[in-house]
């Protein structure tokens, strides 16, 4: 590694720590993605619902961020015949994204986070050596399905990717 980057790894860190953080703006821009995940959520399922197949209810939930400390969110709870899963947001203060909400069924449990619209995952390596860059400001934020650890792979979430977890989530 040549001295320059480390010089301009050294300028960046100097400037983040520099600028203060608004945790309120970022709890807002959470609130706003996560309106958006479930208006799209409700868009996809809209035909089902109109035919009562399947219902939605909507809920408040409180989560407790470090930092930020507690606040309401909304979260959805989809059933469909005896079987149910929810849409629940973990939080917005989190490593490598902007939030993440979590569909959790029965069976087991899906994530989304917001990554960068070209973001395709990355590999975690033992002692944490590979993780995501920090993110710029001119990010293109979208809800994205992430794979577990050690090989994160992040897949478009659209209207067949999310039907495809809620199959998994509620039928394993």
């Amino acid at each position: 590694m040549k001295h320059t980057q480390f010089d301009e790894f050294i300028e960046q860190e100097v400037q983040e720590k520099s600028k203060p953080i608004d945790w309120e703006t970022k709890k807002v821009e959470f609130l706003g993605h996560i309106k958006t995940l479930f208006g799209d959520v409700r868009e996809w399922l809209k035909e089902y619902t109109q035919n009562n197949k399947i219902t939605i209810e909507d809920a408040i939930i409180r989560i407790d961020e470090e930092i930020i400390g507690v606040y309401e969110v909304p979260k959805l709870k989809i059933t469909i015949g005896s079987k149910i899963a929810e849409l629940i947001p973990i939080g917005t203060n989190l490593i490598g994204t902007k939030g993440r909400v979590d569909l959790v069924g029965d069976r087991r449990k899906s994530k989304f986070i917001l990554a960068d619209r070209s973001a395709k995952g990355f590999t975690t390596q033992s002692g944490g050596n590979n993780k995501p860059k920090k993110p710029t400001s001119n990010i293109n934020w979208v809800w994205k399905i992430t794979s577990n650890p050690p090989q994160i792979v992040y897949t478009e979430l659209n209207k067949d990717s999310f039907l495809e977890c809620l199959m998994e989530v509620l039928n394993g």
